[in-house]
């Protein structure tokens, strides 16, 4: 029949060999592919949880693959990493907020993190965390990291206010503690209503006052913190502190309009462009911008587990 004859025309004939052949290839370029992007997860969450380490460490991570080599150059030409000449990998972020915040404590702390660091290399690690500031980079720091660290005090209100030894039985204290971790679940649980249902800044912040005075009230007649008003003790103390973070990220969020880790990956973007020059970072610029919000994506998101971690440790 003409119409078969036609039909048989338009039919290309694929040696099945060769198309099975071909199906593999795809295949092995794809598991490639997702390997890849399984390794550089991995390096940005290590780098993100540990803000210091070895090249050792990626080695093993990325095992031999390229793609760890290629990644931390990508990230070292956007400052968000630096390397020493001692072989330790930081993270810019985790150093700008130790340098920030723990004040003169930060070189102790990075010391304990790279043992083998040099004076001269501190040295360097002070200018790269001062090149930071007033960038980007540390509204990113302000808003995703030292605010998630704040609930690090709140999960030190049971060490700071229950007592070393119990004089009652160790089972009221302990009920005390597991009072306020209910408690502290409720207000979290309340906290996120409130915003469920477009509270303003000012009501939340009224509430949690109102939950502080209220305890403190309560607890003003136990001047030596009798064990029936340590429960007490830990909502007061706790909403205070509440208080005090819900005002810091005001003071974060509500002042910028705009996407805080978009201006910190434009920040980086612009960095590296003035690293490798404008004709090299048209061929890479998509990559930087991939790793770069692939890292920042991993520190917010290790700043808050640690948090939880230490509160679900002391509660």
């Amino acid at each position: 029949m003409p119409q078969d004859e036609g039909a048989d025309k338009r039919v290309k004939v694929i040696d099945l060999d060769e198309f099975l052949d071909e199906i593999s290839r795809k295949e092995n370029i794809d598991k490639r592919k997702i390997r890849g992007r399984g390794i550089v997860r991995k390096i940005a969450r290590l780098l993100a949880y540990n803000a210091v380490v070895t090249r050792g460490e990626i080695e093993e991570v990325s095992k031999g693959s390229s793609v760890s080599r290629q990644m931390i150059s990508f990230l070292k030409n956007s400052g968000l990493v630096y390397e020493t000449e001692s072989g330790y990998i930081i993270a810019t972020p985790w150093l700008l907020y130790l340098y920030k915040y723990m004040r003169d404590k930060w070189i102790k702390r990075i010391k304990k993190l790279a043992p083998f660091l040099r004076d001269n290399e501190i040295e360097e690690l002070k200018r790269v965390a001062e090149e930071t500031l007033g960038t980007p980079l540390e509204k990113f720091v302000d808003a995703y990291m030292a605010a998630i660290g704040g609930l690090k005090d709140i999960a030190q209100t049971p060490v700071r206010c229950l007592p070393k030894s119990c004089e009652q039985s160790i089972k009221e204290c302990f009920e005390q503690l597991l009072n306020y971790s209910s408690w502290l679940l409720m207000i979290i649980a309340g906290l996120l209503e409130y915003y469920a249902k477009g509270a303003s800044f000012t009501e939340v912040i009224r509430w949690l006052t109102e939950i502080s005075n209220r305890n403190r009230r309560f607890i003003e007649v136990y001047e030596d913190y009798d064990p029936q008003a340590y429960f007490d003790v830990l909502v007061a103390e706790t909403s205070e502190l509440l208080k005090r973070d819900a005002l810091f990220l005001y003071q974060v969020y509500g002042k910028h309009e705009d996407n805080i880790m978009e201006k910190a990956i434009e920040w980086s973007i612009q960095k590296y462009i003035k690293a490798v020059g404008e004709d090299r970072a048209k061929r890479g610029v998509d990559r930087a911008r991939y790793y770069a919000r692939l890292l920042l994506d991993e520190l917010a998101e290790s700043a808050l587990a640690d948090a939880i971690t230490r509160i679900l440790f002391y509660i």
